[in-house]
């Protein structure tokens, strides 16, 4: 707010600006603009009004500071025009970042739990918070691109030693418990504290292997289902299709859907499943020679294949060779 004095400067310079009062800008006045002088003087004129919460009346004869709106466009315009003059010239001005600065921005994100994981409009409201905490007038935007600016400049120093390949015990253990600790997931902030890792390779290590929700047992049949049942439905979109199968996670969901797509294109016919019975009558469990009937059969697949026959067949009562006749065509 501005002071009478001020407020009374401000109004004589008005007055040598335009004389008894000074238009605002409407659509007739739109190649004008606003000089440097003029927008001193508008700010410093209407401000006071609006600080003693003045009621500003409707004149349908003329738009000025006194009396600013005739019309919704003129309004919008006035109400525009004040924010981007008070915005110039505020008392406050705003100041280039310090340490001190970064560090209390820091702990302003880790109080307000500002992570990956949410919306984006989750992540406004969070950042519009913030900047209300932090002195020197920060607007959201400000925060934001100072906050990851300081992380971009810790990657970048990263990038030349991020480490590749397999995980250590103690990597995983430190990542749990720099998980485990705090009380929001931003894994560049993260990363900042794991040597040579970087954001994308903690979120992963800990999405995919470490979590403990994550579910590595056998699929069982119900999940098949959903799995092929949202495929259709959804196409590849596995993340979206994982949300929908408790504990297990987007690379899970796909590996298993194109196994079982690999199992359907190589269903064992009749046909095989007889010659695989006639040749153990012969020789015996001697997968590696057996196997060699079989083009693009492994040893292993031919071995698990006459398991089930044979459990097949004691479960109907029946020898694997009456089995296999039976379905034979």
């Amino acid at each position: 707010m501005l002071g009478e004095e001020k407020s009374a400067a401000a109004a004589a310079a008005l007055s040598q600006l335009s004389g008894s009062s000074y238009p605002i800008k409407t659509k007739q006045r739109q190649g004008q603009g606003f000089t440097h002088t003029r927008h001193a003087a508008f700010a410093h004129a209407v401000t006071p009004v609006l600080a003693r919460g003045s009621c500003i009346k409707t004149d349908t004869n003329t738009s000025t500071v006194t009396n600013p709106v005739k019309s919704s466009y003129d309004f919008r315009c006035f109400t525009k025009k004040l924010e981007q003059v008070e915005a110039l010239f505020q008392d406050n001005v705003k100041q280039p970042w310090k340490n001190v600065d970064d560090e209390r921005l820091a702990a302003v994100v880790a109080e307000e739990g500002v992570s990956d994981d949410l919306s984006i409009s989750q992540s406004s409201l969070a950042w519009e918070r913030i900047s209300k905490v932090l002195p020197g007038n920060r607007t959201p935007s400000e925060c934001y691109n100072r906050w990851t600016r300081l992380f971009s400049i810790e990657l970048g120093k990263k990038q030349k030693c991020v480490k590749k390949g397999t995980w250590s015990e103690e990597e995983d253990t430190l990542l749990r418990r720099l998980i485990h600790s705090a009380s929001y997931k931003h894994w560049g902030a993260i990363a900042s504290l794991m040597p040579g890792r970087s954001a994308k390779q903690c979120r992963e290590r800990w999405c995919y292997s470490l979590d403990p929700s994550i579910h590595k047992g056998s699929w069982r049949e119900e999940e098949d289902k959903v799995l092929l049942q949202q495929q259709r439905k959804l196409g590849n979109r596995w993340a979206f299709i994982a949300s929908m199968l408790p504990g297990r996670t987007e690379n899970a969901v796909k590996t298993r859907f194109k196994s079982i797509m690999r199992a359907k294109q190589r269903e064992w016919l009749p046909q095989e499943d007889r010659m695989i019975v006639d040749i153990h009558r012969s020789i015996g469990c001697k997968w590696d020679i057996i196997s060699q009937n079989f083009a693009n059969r492994t040893k292993n697949a031919v071995r698990t294949r006459y398991r089930q026959l044979v459990k097949e067949a004691a479960a109907q009562n029946k020898t694997e060779l009456e089995l296999v006749s039976s379905s034979a065509p």
